[in-house]
């Protein structure tokens, strides 16, 4: 009998482990339960979260930039063939250099062509810098935008290449007639990187002096006149812009120091470096040349090198005839 009770007591405790056991089992899968519908609703909640967040920021997006550019398609169909090159017109033969060793300034003459009603002309009509592609478009987009638009010339400076704000890079703000403020019917556009748009979308420039037209179209100038150590850009080419610069020796600047160079600059970089530069010091000649640097980066041609090279020398070596 006693033996009986025995047994009962053992089935009884061996019942009430397994029982426990199943207790923690079913309160384990509980507890994961809950957890993952905590998770599943979390993430339900934070992608509504996320996608209300997304459409205030587009609703912002689309407020801050405004309507769609007008006439976007006739734009880009007349800025499409166009190219930010002056190297064309720069290696001209009648294109030359004079120094003034007064003021301390350079020009390049014969570097801009007008037709007989004083429209400037593109070389191949698609080759132009910023100024001379901007008074092209802006005589070729005028019939479109004249009736309910104005339209200016903006002096800007545009991070990747043009960075100071003594910057002479020249772009179109096309504005609706009477809205004088506020960003809501004001366009930009840049033939020299093929860009049009709402002012919204232009947030790497930053616009200084508005021109109803430039002072090299209205005055007919053909050359360029700058100070010593300042360069004009000749060509933009897979994220470099190519310079000619004449340069000071030593703070001298006079026909026996000077220099003419080539540079080149990388997108989004101040310093540039010299591809080809003529140097005169105390009336001696020295050279310097980073061909390498043209032709491991595939920038320029083979002819267009020597064209520039020549280009280059033949100035140097007639500047000093025609300086003050």
């Amino acid at each position: 009998m006693s033996h009986h009770f025995n047994n009962n007591n053992g089935d009884m405790a061996y019942l009430k482990a397994r029982l426990a056991l199943y207790k923690k089992a079913v309160i384990g899968l509980l507890a994961v339960a809950v957890l993952l519908l905590g998770l599943y609703l979390g993430k339900i909640f934070s992608s509504a979260e996320t996608a209300s967040q997304t459409a205030g920021a587009n609703r912002l997006l689309s407020e801050q930039m405004g309507p769609p550019a007008p006439y976007a398609k006739e734009i880009m169909e007349i800025i499409k063939p166009l190219e930010y090159s002056g190297v064309q017109v720069f290696v001209n033969s009648d294109v030359y250099l004079s120094l003034d060793t007064i003021d301390k300034t350079w020009t390049l003459h014969n570097i801009r062509y007008f037709d007989d009603s004083g429209n400037i002309m593109l070389m191949d009509n698609k080759y132009g810098t910023c100024g001379e592609l901007s008074s092209y478009v802006y005589r070729k987009i005028y019939p479109l935008f004249s009736r309910e638009y104005d339209i200016e010339f903006v002096r800007a400076a545009q991070s990747g290449f043009f960075l100071s704000n003594t910057s002479s890079h020249i772009v179109l703000e096309i504005r609706k007639k009477g809205a004088e403020s506020g960003a809501q019917e004001k366009f930009v556009l840049d033939p020299s990187f093929k860009r049009y748009g709402p002012i919204g979308d232009f947030e790497d420039y930053v616009f200084f002096e508005h021109a109803p037209e430039l002072d090299f179209v209205r005055n007919r100038d053909t050359f360029v006149r700058l100070t010593a150590n300042e360069s004009i850009p000749l060509l933009i080419r897979r994220d470099y812009l190519l310079s000619f610069v004449v340069e000071s020796v030593n703070g001298r600047f006079d026909k026996q120091n000077f220099t003419i160079a080539l540079t080149l600059n990388k997108q989004y970089r101040y310093a540039g470096r010299f591809i080809f530069a003529l140097r005169r010091e105390n009336g001696e000649d020295s050279m310097l040349e980073n061909r390498e640097l043209i032709v491991n980066k595939k920038l320029l041609s083979p002819r267009e090198y020597e064209l520039l090279r020549d280009k280059i020398s033949t100035l140097f070596n007639e500047t000093g005839r025609k300086g003050r």
